[in-house]
């Protein structure tokens, strides 16, 4: 990173969120340290009991025009009939490997990416990341881990391939329809946005991968097993929640006059007694409509309501689906929610807080967070504005700060504000876990 920034002491640090209107925003490596099943590595292996419970206790509604409700039904079965097949942690794992076959092939092979580049299927953002770079990034992990390790927010891009390359010429690329992923995906693209188009584009295809069936699986799927049984609501199930110190972990969120969260659980709202904005989607046991959708999961005699979460690539499911979804909240039958874009543009343009503090976000999933967070702050000419970021390794902090300046893309005038105005601090986040998480 070019521009300047600084470490702070923890003593400094709680000086500077006390004495300012400051917000927390807590990412996954702040549930971590309450139950370590959470970490992605440890995701991978439960997976397939999240597919067990998804088959036998997931239901899914659409409430819709006929056309809408009967084309996503379509699509959502048809993917369903496929991935019934999967009856094993090794035909999950399989399942997986498909997607990655079709990845390797698409990487390596220099006419499709060109087709690709072409015709519009490789975004480019703003920041120097494709949806190319983010499928060779799985390929990356699925070689260093087990493929049901790789980030789950990075599955529906595979998705988005097959769909894109279903519009090849043959002497381009032809999908193997014996490919247990792609099959999956064509089978669940039945109803179709865009079959009347004639010229296709990433962003119609964008489109077709929010409604086809196995995103709608794999939405299922990850928000399942993120759940963890049901401790996501329920979080006195989290395995470190009788060891931990609670009181002196609110001691911590009482500094903070705003509590934000990307995580789906209900982990700050229990701590604190207060009320808490999920950029990304909540667990509930309130039943809401979210793009004409409602999703639910029952486990035992509890009924889970997964509608709001949010899950996916920045392409599909950070960007597509949440401005979708935006645009039809609170009109029936869709409920009033917000999601990250809103809540950050609302807290900052209304209640003007000087310091945002970021702990346990990962910069890699998170760079439309830190993007709208130097946006609306710059767009509000925010006076001693700061944002500090919370790191536990040097691996975290060094990518962090490379996305941070990456994400400076703005007019002149916006650019030289975040550079100039905005100061950017870091702490390192061992010395407040010593002090605020401790045991009872």
């Amino acid at each position: 990173m070019n521009g300047p920034y600084k470490e702070l002491t923890l003593s400094v640090f709680e000086k500077l969120i006390s004495d300012t209107d400051s917000s927390i925003l807590c990412g996954n490596g702040f549930s971590i340290n309450f139950d370590n099943r959470l970490s992605m590595n440890n995701l991978g292996k439960s997976l397939y009991r999240a597919h067990c419970t998804w088959k036998a206790h997931s239901n899914y509604k659409i409430i819709s025009n006929a056309a809408f409700k009967d084309g996503l039904k379509t699509n959502y079965n048809g993917a369903k009939k496929i991935i019934n097949r999967i009856k094993s942690e090794e035909d999950l794992e399989s399942f997986f490997k498909y997607a990655i076959t079709l990845a390797c092939q698409i990487v390596d092979d220099g006419n499709v990416v060109k087709w690709l580049n072409d015709n519009g299927f490789n975004s480019n953002l703003v920041f120097g990341v494709s949806q190319i770079d983010i499928l060779k990034e799985i390929i990356s992990q699925s070689k260093t881990k087990s493929v049901l390790c790789v980030n789950y927010e990075y599955w529906s891009l595979v998705v988005y391939f097959v769909l894109a390359l279903s519009n090849a010429p043959d002497d381009v690329y032809t999908l193997d329809k014996t490919n247990f992923f792609v099959e999956a995906v064509l089978t669940g693209r039945q109803y179709s946005s865009t079959k009347q188009q004639s010229n296709l584009s990433g962003a119609s295809m964008i489109s077709e991968t929010v409604i086809n069936g196995v995103t709608i699986y794999l939405r299922f799927l990850f928000a399942i097993n993120i759940l963890i049984d049901g401790s996501g609501v329920n979080i006195t199930g989290f395995s470190n929640w009788g060891r931990l110190n609670i009181t002196k972990i609110n001691e911590l969120f009482s500094k903070f006059d705003h509590l934000l969260t990307t995580n789906y659980d209900l982990l700050i709202e229990n701590i604190t007694n207060r009320t808490v904005r999920h950029l990304h989607g909540e667990y509930s046991k309130n039943e809401n409509v979210v793009f004409y959708q409602s999703m639910s999961v029952l486990l035992g005699m509890n009924k889970f309501d997964l509608s709001t979460i949010i899950l996916g690539d920045y392409f599909g499911g950070k960007t597509f689906f949440i401005t979708t979804a935006q645009g039809c909240a609170g009109k029936f039958p869709n409920s009033s929610v917000q999601f990250y874009s809103k809540i950050l543009e609302d807290i900052i343009r209304k209640q003007k807080p000087k310091t945002i503090v970021l702990f346990g976000l990962c910069a890699d999933n998170d760079y439309h967070i830190i993007r709208d967070l130097q946006v609306y702050m710059g767009l509000e000419k925010t006076q001693n504005a700061e944002i500090v970021f919370c790191y536990y390794d040097e691996y975290a902090k060094n990518g962090f700060l490379d996305v941070y300046e990456k994400c400076i893309t703005y007019s002149s005038e916006l650019s030289d504000f975040v550079r100039n105005n905005i100061k950017l601090s870091l702490i390192d986040s061992k010395e407040r876990l010593g002090k605020y998480f401790i045991s009872r």
